[in-house]
């Protein structure tokens, strides 16, 4: 009995060391990459200022701002390790030097999404799923947190080029009035106004249907642009060329079809196909 014990113990110790070692290996990797990203666009003043431009400004090596994904599986990873064999502390001092670091790395990619919907929310549903797990008053908290945190984001990295820093100035004067006004004036809801867009195509049966082949041009995104010249852009760069030109040309910035808008055309598309669905 006290050597089952004793090789239970040993398994377990091993199992936290080896997602210990893939956590630091992420993390290595990630660092790594992070670091060429923001050395290649010319030093860290220089890659702040040109991530307002994100899809011009990172062409070629879009593909850098993924480091952040290795870290974060391996940090999931290595939570659940601790969760199921360890002990009862899931997030020991090796998760929160990550989870800093995981942050970090996410913010210097200049998109709100790879930070938003690529760590935080994987990590809230992490711990959503333990028994620590956080109540109404504390997930309406951080959700405030959050799209405050978006916001300021959107301000310093974004607007504030656009407008030579007249935006940061307005912020320091009245915080409150610029976070309001980008909420109420429709800045942070353009999803929903791709959305009136869409339905105002379709109503005029002007709407193309791709059948799908936005979908199969995912595992393209994956390809530096370098080594694919004929690379094809997604269901963003779709909607975005075709129905705001003026937003999408010279430099080739995006804006988002949405989730709903992405569904919403399958839906159109398999109707088409199939009457009867």
């Amino acid at each position: 009995m006290l050597k089952e014990s004793i090789a239970v113990a040993e398994s377990v110790i091993f199992s936290v060391v080896r997602a210990r070692t893939l956590l630091y290996a992420s993390l290595a990797l990630s660092c790594a990459v992070t670091v060429f990203l923001v050395a290649s666009s010319g030093g860290l003043s220089d890659h702040l200022s040109g991530v307002s431009l994100r899809s011009s400004f990172l062409a070629g090596r879009y593909f850098l701002t993924l480091g952040y994904i290795p870290l974060a599986v391996a940090l999931c990873l290595y939570v659940l390790v601790r969760r199921y064999h360890a002990s009862d502390v899931e997030w020991d001092s090796h998760a929160w030097f990550a989870a800093v670091l995981l942050v970090v790395i996410a913010f210097l990619t200049g998109g709100r999404g790879p930070l938003v919907l690529g760590v935080l929310f994987p990590l809230l549903l992490l711990n959503q799923s333990s028994s620590r797990r956080f109540k109404g008053p504390a997930l309406v908290a951080i959700g405030f947190a959050v799209l405050v945190s978006s916001m300021l984001m959107s301000i310093l990295l974004r607007d504030n080029a656009y407008d030579s820093g007249q935006s940061v100035t307005l912020l320091q004067r009245d915080p409150v009035g610029v976070l309001l006004d980008r909420l109420t004036m429709g800045v942070e809801t353009r999803p929903f106004d791709s959305l009136i867009l869409l339905n105002e195509v379709d109503q005029s049966d002007n709407l193309e249907l791709l059948l799908g082949a936005s979908y199969l041009t995912v595992p393209s995104w994956f390809i530096p642009g370098s080594l694919m010249p004929g690379k094809i852009g997604g269901a963003n760069a779709w909607f975005t060329s075709n129905y705001l030109p003026r937003f999408y040309y010279p430099d080739r910035i995006e804006t988002s079809i949405s989730a709903i808008g992405k569904g919403s055309r399958t839906s159109a598309t398999l109707g088409s196909l199939w009457p009867d669905c």
